[in-house]
């Protein structure tokens, strides 16, 4: 596997952060070129934003607007597997300032989204209002994950070590790139690193405890030096 040490501009991390702001210093320990290792990569369900998930509940979709006239909405999903909305049955409707228990009754998919018809509502202008609103399922109700799977929302506010046991800082965020996911790191000292989630960097993710450990590039080339020798 080749790494390549890689400087990120702060319109990138901005645009991989959903247009949020970049942090002041970011320092990058190695981004990788993923090829014929990329299904040895840990898996992360339920993408996007993780303040919108509890302990108790995930996000799986935003409605974006209603569809047709008998109170169908149109659904961005922000879940993994799509598959899953064929067997979604109980689920909630939230805002943060409300949340609606409801029952999905019927299911179907239009290019990349999903049309969802909940038994509660009939009605498009019974259904409009809840545009931007977040489609939220149990944890119980979760996509089962496979072994190395862990939803996002588990490892956010982490404690990250080195493979020393040394304390580096705290998981703050999962950035999303076309070759892996990225974890940022807010370090003890207040600045930034970025670790690709590969298993050259990433060695051990325990959910239970909230605690990871990585492998700095500095360790990893030493790595592959000793490798070469």
């Amino acid at each position: 596997m080749v790494f390549l040490n890689l400087h990120m501009t702060e319109d990138f991390i901005t645009e991989l952060r959903g247009g949020a702001s970049a942090p002041p210093l970011l320092h990058v320990i190695g981004v990788s070129l993923m090829t014929k290792h990329a299904s040895a990569c840990y898996h992360i369900y339920i993408g996007d934003r993780m303040e919108h998930n509890t302990e108790d509940r995930l996000r799986v979709g935003v409605i974006t607007s209603s569809h047709g006239i008998k109170g169908e909405v149109k659904v961005y999903p922000t879940t993994d597997d799509n598959d899953r909305f064929k067997t979604l049955k109980k689920c909630y409707l939230s805002n943060g300032r409300e949340t609606l228990e409801v029952n999905c009754t019927s299911c179907k998919f239009l290019k990349n989204m999903v049309i969802l018809k909940f038994k509660e509502y009939d009605n498009i202008n019974d259904i409009e209002r809840f545009k931007n609103y977040d489609i939220l399922v149990d944890r119980e109700d979760a996509v089962p994950l496979m072994d190395g799977e862990f939803f996002i929302c588990d490892v956010l506010d982490a404690d990250v070590y080195d493979q020393n046991d040394e304390h580096i800082g705290i998981l703050d965020d999962v950035l999303e790139t076309p070759a892996n996911d990225v974890f940022v790191v807010k370090k003890d000292d207040g600045s930034e690193i970025l670790i690709p989630v590969v298993p050259d960097f990433v060695f051990d993710v325990d959910t239970e405890n909230k605690k990871v450990k990585v492998r700095t590039f500095e360790m990893v080339e030493a790595d592959d030096s000793d490798d070469e020798d």
